[in-house]
């Protein structure tokens, strides 16, 4: 427990540090993208030891972390990121280079955790929705810019092809919280639920 305590306070300096360079280069907004502020979630499920918030953190973030992390490793080694999600790093001073790892530790830590407890909580896709819902309506509110794709298409090779389903109807913020409920969140949920099953 003394550990976890200790973990939550250094992604809470992760996440300051953040704040304070989003604020420092003059745009406040980024700490609204969905890899930001998932670390509130992780923070408090550290702190409290909640099993439910930990797990939200996994259902929330093994995908997109995992993509991100991709994208990483191929502009490292080639220059190029072929996923358009990593290219702010070309511009990006050295220290907002340097911090920008901490997506890499918010992939392995809740990660680790919830394989070390064994267990994941069967309704964390249902926090993982709600903390988007959230997330989305305070970031439509808050800025006009195209924070997390809220207001304008993620230009991702193969994601992107999901938009062409999209009913003109439904407006673009409700689109993306019905895609990533039904095939990131509850797929995930389940199959690290399936997982740690099978490993007790």
């Amino acid at each position: 427990m003394k550990k976890q305590k200790l973990l939550a306070i250094f992604f809470l300096l992760i996440f300051i540090l953040n704040a304070y360079l989003a604020f420092y280069e003059g745009a406040p907004e980024v700490i609204l993208w969905f890899c930001v502020n998932i670390m509130i979630l992780f923070i408090i499920g550290l702190w409290f030891d909640n099993i439910l918030l930990l797990s939200a953190t996994v259902t929330s973030y093994l995908v997109i972390g995992s993509i991100w992390t991709i994208d990483l490793v191929s502009f490292l080694i080639t220059g190029n990121a072929p996923l358009n999600i990593v290219r702010y790093l070309e511009t990006a001073s050295n220290i907002r280079f340097v911090v920008t790892f901490y997506h890499i530790l918010l992939l392995v830590a809740p990660l680790a955790i919830l394989m070390k407890k064994k267990m994941i909580h069967k309704y964390a896709w249902i926090v993982s929705s709600i903390h988007l819902s959230i997330m989305s309506i305070l970031t439509l509110i808050i800025t006009t810019s195209n924070i997390s794709c809220l207001r304008a298409p993620c230009e991702i090779p193969i994601i992107s092809l999901l938009y062409l389903l999209k009913p003109a109807f439904i407006p673009l913020v409700l689109f993306n919280l019905i895609v990533l409920t039904l095939l990131v969140f509850i797929p995930t949920n389940y199959i690290m639920a399936y997982l740690l099953r099978k490993k007790n």
